[in-house]
């Protein structure tokens, strides 16, 4: 019996074994993967994702510092999820994207140390991960909004793209009597009014209107698959829209500043 080659053999698994352990693995729906990629691609090109025990967070902010997307999916939306601790990762999203453009199968991740492999049916793509720390998302206190609305998201979309060739920007205003969407230019103007008995829901403590970016509202609501999305604001307070993710296994919600006239 060759010792050298039983030794050089149990060497190479116990390699095997410990690459195994020291890499994160998760496994995850193409169309799981495509709507995270839409919500984060409405604001920026890099960012930072942070998987634990309990799931996915992603925290991104637009370079302007205009609008900040939060994105939590628990690991009951993967298909599968081998992670043991807490990991930080920097991903190009351009990189992402060419990827996913043809994919439909379920995509398994591995990461290890400075590399991501992306693996799809018989294709498969390993990617260089950006350094984490070079990635700056600052620690936004969450704005106290008292008012709420819960409306449908076909109607939220309505009465923004009606406005998208009038103006630049929107007037959102909430009443007890329902929640009102202007858009003024010079010479036209659009108006969408929800009275309180079409809306889901409405909890308006006091009248509350803002003026909010035009640009930023049609990119942030084009991702949203959900039937009704939730909407908290106040005057002169940044909008948070919130929705949900894969049958509710997952949660988003953007913060959009206001415009101050």
């Amino acid at each position: 019996m060759d010792l050298e080659k039983i030794e050089k053999r149990n060497l190479y698994y116990t390699l095997q074994i410990l690459f195994i352990t020291e890499s994160m693995r998760t496994k995850i729906s193409a169309r799981n993967m495509k709507k995270i990629v839409e919500v984060l691609d409405a604001l920026v090109d890099e960012t930072k994702i942070e998987f634990d025990e309990e799931g996915m967070k992603i925290k991104a902010i637009d370079p302007g510092h205009v609008a900040m997307a939060t994105i939590e999916l628990g690991k009951e939306g993967f298909v599968e999820y081998d992670v043991n601790e807490k990991n930080v990762i920097g991903i190009d999203l351009n990189k992402i994207i060419d990827f996913l453009k043809n994919i439909n199968d379920d995509i398994e991740i591995i990461v290890d140390g400075n590399k991501a492999t992306l693996n799809a049916g018989y294709l498969s793509k390993t990617i260089a991960l950006i350094d984490p720390e070079n990635i700056t998302v600052p620690v936004l206190k969450d704005p106290e909004l008292p008012n709420k609305v819960v409306l449908g998201t076909g109607e939220l979309r309505a009465g923004i793209r009606a406005g998208e060739n009038v103006a630049d920007s929107i007037l959102i205003q909430l009443t007890p009597e329902g929640l009102k969407l202007v858009a003024k230019g010079e010479e036209d103007k659009t108006e969408l009014f929800l009275p309180k008995e079409i809306l889901k829901e409405l909890v308006c403590k006091s009248e509350a209107k803002s003026i909010y970016p035009m640009d930023y509202l049609l990119a942030i609501t084009k991702p949203i698959s959900s039937e009704n999305v939730t909407i908290n604001l106040d005057t002169d307070k940044p909008l948070k829209i919130e929705f949900d993710i894969y049958d509710g296994e997952g949660k988003v919600n953007y913060l959009l500043a206001p415009r101050i006239e």
